[in-house]
C-alpha cells in the first residue's frame, strides 16, 4: 500500500508498513532530511499515532493547509517536539511504550514545550477520558471516527487563538518596550527639570547677590572715601601742633570733620552691616528650606530691599503692607523665593526690565477662621494675556525666550505653594497689571499674633 505524503513541503512515495518502529523510522528520516525547505507561512502539525493509516487518513486531510510531522510513538514524538518547532499537536491515547496522556503530562511539565496546545484523538469517547485530557492541559478531544471538516475546523480555531496570543504577546513586549522608553525619558525629563528648576533658583539667588551688591556698594563706597582723608587730616593736625602757637578755630575745624567723618563713616559701616545681617538670613532661608519660626514682615522686607536695588534706576515703587508683628512658623525660605519670582517677573515683563513706571503692592494678612497666610500681590504694569492665564505655570512657558527667559519662574512658585499645601490664583480681570493670591495653611498653634 503506497501514498503521498506532505513532508516538509515535498511529496515522497511511503510505503505504509504495519510494524509502527518501520513507519517511524521512515517519518522521522523524512523529517530531518536536511535538503527539506522549510516555508515560514503554515504552521507544523504534528500527528501522534501508532497506526498508520490513521496518520495516512489525517494527513490527506490537512495536507493542503498545514506542514505536517509524525511520530508513531511517545518517545519519537517527544524527540521531534525537542528539536522542531511545532504549532500543534494532534495525538492518539492508545499507543504502546507510552500513551498519550503520559506524551501530554511530559510536554506540559516541559517549559519549552508546555505552551503547544494538544489535541487528542481517541475512539473512547467516554467522558472522564475526555475531563482526563482537559485536566492534563489538553485544548481538546476529538473522537473517531475522523470527520475532515471538524478537524480542519478545530485546527483553525486554536491555530488562530495561537495567533492572536502571539500578536497580543508582541504588541505587550511592544508596549513594554515603549513604556521602558517612555519611563525612562520621563526620568532624563525629570532629572532635566529638577536641574533647570534648581538653576533658576541660584540665577535667583545671584540676583539677590547682584541687588545685595548694589546695595552695599554706596556705604562702603564712603566709608572708604572718609578713611581716606583721614590720614591727611591727621597729618594736617599734627603739623599745626609742632608750630608754639596753634589757631583754636583751625584746630576745632580740623577736629570737627574729623568727627565727622569717623561718625559717617560708622554709620556707613553700620548700614553695612546691617545689609550683610539681612543678606545672610535671607540666603540662608533660600538655600536651607528649613522651617522656623518668623516675623513674616521682616523676611519679606529683606526680600524687597534686595530685589529692590534692581528696581533703583526705575521708577517703580514697591510698598508692603504687612501687619508689624505677625510671626508664623513656616518656611521663610520657600515664602521668600515665591516673593523674588513674583517681583522678578514683574521687572522682566510687567515693567520691561524696568524701562516702565509702576507700582507693586504686597499685601499680607493672617485669616484666623482658614488658619491661612494669604498674600496679595500686585503690579500695575503690562499685564498677562487672558489666553495665557491658564498655562503660565506650565513648565518653560515663557513670552521672553529670545531674551533669556526661562519659563521657570512661576512654575517654581506653582511648586513651592503646592509643596506647602497652599494654593495660588491668578486674576485675568484687571484692565491693567496682574493680581495674585497666595494662600499658605498655617496650624493655629504655631501662629503669634501679638495685639497691642
Amino acid at each position: 500500500m503506497k501514498s503521498k505524503i506532505l513532508l516538509n513541503h515535498k511529496s515522497y512515495d511511503t510505503k505504509i508498513l504495519v510494524h509502527p518502529y518501520s513507519m517511524e523510522q521512515h517519518l522521522h528520516s523524512v523529517h530531518n532530511d536536511k535538503k527539506i525547505e522549510k516555508r515560514d507561512k503554515k504552521e507544523r502539525i504534528l500527528i501522534v499515532d501508532d497506526l498508520a493509516i490513521n496518520i495516512k487518513t489525517l494527513i490527506s486531510i490537512l495536507k493542503n493547509e498545514y506542514e505536517i510531522s509524525a511520530a508513531v510513538n511517545g518517545p519519537s514524538a517527544l524527540e521531534i517536539v525537542a528539536s522542531t518547532h511545532v504549532d500543534l499537536i494532534l495525538l492518539d491515547v492508545m499507543m504502546p511504550e507510552m500513551d498519550g496522556y503520559e506524551v501530554c503530562r511530559r510536554l506540559k511539565a516541559d517549559k519549552k514545550t508546555c505552551s503547544i496546545p494538544v489535541i487528542f484523538i481517541t475512539a473512547n469517547d467516554e467522558v472522564e477520558n475526555e475531563i482526563q485530557a482537559l485536566e492534563l492541559g489538553a485544548v481538546d478531544f476529538i473522537t473517531k471516527p475522523i470527520v475532515p471538516a471538524l478537524v480542519l475546523a478545530r485546527l483553525k480555531t486554536h491555530l488562530g487563538l495561537i495567533r492572536a496570543m502571539a500578536q497580543v504577546r508582541k504588541k505587550t513586549e511592544d508596549l513594554e518596550i515603549t513604556n521602558s522608553v517612555l519611563n525612562d525619558t520621563i526620568v532624563q525629563l525629570s532629572n532635566t527639570t529638577s536641574q533647570l528648576v534648581h538653576n533658576e533658583k541660584m540665577a535667583s539667588l545671584g540676583r539677590l547677590v547682584a541687588g545685595f551688591a548694589h546695595e552695599i556698594n554706596t556705604p562702603i563706597g564712603i566709608s572708604i572715601t572718609l578713611i581716606s582723608n583721614i590720614p591727611e587730616m591727621t597729618r594736617h593736625l599734627q603739623q599745626m601742633l609742632v608750630h608754639d602757637e596753634v589757631d583754636e578755630d583751625e584746630l576745632n575745624s580740623v577736629l570737627a570733620q574729623l568727627n565727622r567723618s569717623a561718625d559717617l563713616g560708622l554709620s556707613s559701616l553700620n548700614k553695612a552691616a546691617n545689609l550683610v545681617s539681612r543678606f545672610k538670613r535671607m540666603s540662608v532661608d533660600q538655600t536651607s528650606e528649613e522651617a522656623r519660626t518668623f516675623n513674616v514682615k521682616e523676611v519679606l522686607k529683606d526680600i524687597t530691599l534686595t530685589v529692590g536695588a534692581l528696581f533703583s534706576k526705575s521708577n517703580i515703587n514697591i510698598e508692603l503692607l504687612c501687619p508689624e508683628d505677625l510671626v508664623v512658623y513656616s518656611y521663610p525660605g520657600l515664602i521668600g523665593q515665591i516673593l523674588t519670582n513674583f517681583l522678578m517677573n514683574s521687572h522682566k515683563h510687567g515693567f520691561d526690565n524696568g524701562l516702565l513706571a509702576g507700582e507693586i503692592t504686597i499685601t499680607v494678612q493672617f485669616d484666623t477662621p482658614s488658619r491661612k497666610l494669604h498674600l496679595r500681590y500686585a503690579d500695575n504694569g503690562r499685564g498677562i494675556p487672558k489666553k495665557n492665564i491658564p498655562v503660565i505655570f506650565e513648565p518653560f512657558f515663557t513670552t521672553a525666550r529670545d531674551s533669556g527667559g526661562t519659563g521657570l519662574g512661576l512654575t517654581i512658585c506653582y511648586n513651592i505653594i503646592n509643596q506647602l499645601q497652599g494654593e495660588i490664583v491668578c486674576h485675568n480681570d484687571v484692565e491693567c497689571g496682574v493680581i495674585f493670591d497666595v494662600h499658605i495653611p498655617i496650624p493655629v498653634q504655631s501662629t503669634e499674633q501679638k495685639h497691642p
